[in-house]
């Protein structure tokens, strides 16, 4: 199920809202790039029940007061090197630009969670303030 309300041409601010089957985000995660991953692990996730399963809860603001004010990108940046040793993948496609290689990476996460809540594992909220 997805429930999009609120939408305003003008708006400064949003905010994204998915609960999603644990079971398929876990799996999700894995297809994930290592900047993804890193982004993901420094919001993380709650976790609850929900329609009789194990869910996970991912939230995120963007516009004022978005998550970007509040993380550290040092330690972002140096985790999704780790992460991208290990994948034996490399970093090399990110560009300059650290903030847009961030909102990249979250908007990774944020769609393949739509794509869950499309397959009917969970439900997503969008609201635009």
């Amino acid at each position: 199920m997805k429930i999009r309300t609120g939408f305003v041409s003008n708006s400064s601010s949003s905010s994204f809202v998915a609960v999603v089957d644990k079971e398929a985000y876990e799996q999700m995660k894995s297809t994930l790039g290592p900047m993804a991953l890193a982004v993901l692990e420094e919001l993380g996730v709650g976790q609850t029940k929900a329609f009789g399963r194990d869910c996970v809860i991912y939230e995120v603001m963007h516009g004022n007061h978005s998550w970007t004010d509040w993380v550290d990108r040092d330690k972002i940046g140096k985790n999704a090197t780790k992460i991208a040793a290990t994948q034996d993948k490399s970093l090399a496609h990110m560009g300059d630009d650290e903030w847009q290689n961030l909102y990249e990476a979250e908007e990774e996460i944020s769609n393949k969670l739509r794509d869950l809540a499309e397959q009917g594992l969970g439900f997503t909220h969008e609201t635009d303030f």
